[in-house]
């Protein structure tokens, strides 16, 4: 099992067989192609997708009920809200963590980015644009809102997070649809916090051109080292493909399913999910948002990119660096060391 931001990772080094052969028109129709597209590089098809993390926004219902906020469905509004919110002396209206790289990325490209553009047919060429203006947009616009104070800038898997979650210190949370299952776990949405969580479509930057996107998601990959990789395949794509299997996925949330059988079902998008009080967040919010996501390119070296992003955001944090310059030294690190490698920087 492996993300599926790390699949071109291991495949630029042989280490993953090419299952393309062994997906024929009926396992492919069970996915959407922006989980296809994820999966895949270039042509080839590098695991079988498993579940995904489709994004919006959840929000305590009883901060926007206090003051009279209703689901921001923009940024713009989103910050407007926020203010509202500070001004009226609440809460932080949401954070903005250094160790949510994944995040932040795809809002980047919600917003028009291509961070990287890469062709396995080209092997030695690659795309880097990590400081064009829809970028930079986005570090700006998180980084105003922390300067102001509407938002916080803890680490978000931490524990003094989510002690701010359980506390009520934030009024939303920018993340995907496994949020329920860390959250509950972690005890946000218990006690005085039960009952008080619900979701909404994640903000768009152009409302005209509403932008799906996506955090996280795994799939199941066959290694090149199999010496039977057609039965591995069969594995692959049969794991998590039962009713069984995805029905004991979702309803445990160990798992959002990408499998169409599940999404286009009445009993996925009718049930009534307990962290969100009953709200029936898949049909509103993560089904819709599933299907419209197309997919991402990235990078054969993404653990070195989120490294890079997170420590930009840091030094905005710090004050060490404006947005745009966190940025222009992020596109310069990454593409040094794209070189480095032997890479061709595009």
């Amino acid at each position: 099992m492996i993300e599926a931001d790390r699949i071109p990772n291991y495949q630029i080094q042989g280490a993953l067989a090419d299952i393309s052969d062994y997906v024929d028109a009926s396992i492919r129709s069970n996915f959407s192609d922006g989980a296809w597209n994820d999966v895949s590089v270039g042509a080839g098809i590098y695991g079988a997708p498993i579940d995904g993390g489709p994004m919006g926004m959840i929000y305590r219902t009883d901060v926007f009920e206090t003051y009279d906020i209703t689901p921001p469905t923009t940024w713009a509004e989103y910050e407007t809200a926020a203010e509202t919110v500070k001004a009226a002396g609440g809460p932080l209206f949401g954070n903005f963590a250094t160790d949510a790289q994944a995040a932040i990325m795809a809002l980047q490209i919600q917003n028009g980015a291509t961070p990287f553009s890469y062709d396995p047919t080209n092997p030695g060429d690659i795309g880097i644009s990590l400081n064009d203006t829809a970028s930079k947009g986005v570090l700006e616009y998180w980084a105003r809102l922390s300067e102001k104070g509407l938002v916080g800038t803890t680490n978000q898997f931490t524990p003094e997070y989510i002690a701010g979650m359980i506390n009520g210190d934030y009024a939303t949370e920018i993340s995907a649809a496994w949020a329920p299952g860390y959250l509950s776990g972690a005890g946000v949405g218990a006690g005085d916090g039960e009952g008080k969580w619900a979701a909404a479509p994640i903000p768009q930057w152009d409302a005209n051109n509403p932008v799906a996107i996506n955090w996280g998601g795994s799939a199941f990959s066959v290694t090149a080292q199999s010496s039977q990789p057609e039965l591995a395949a069969k594995v692959a794509l049969g794991l998590y493909a039962d009713d069984a299997s995805l029905t004991h996925g979702w309803e445990n949330q160990i798992i959002f399913p990408l499998n169409q059988q599940v999404l286009g079902s009445s009993e996925f998008n009718d049930y009534e999910v307990p962290f969100f009080g009953g709200q029936q967040a898949n049909k509103e919010v993560f089904v819709p948002a599933a299907n419209a996501y197309k997919g991402f390119t990235y990078s054969p070296f993404a653990q070195f990119y989120y490294e890079a992003l997170g420590e930009a955001v840091a030094t905005i944090h710090a004050g060490e660096a404006t947005a745009s310059e966190a940025a222009d030294t992020m596109q310069s690190r990454v593409a040094a060391y794209a070189t480095e490698q032997g890479f061709t920087v595009k």
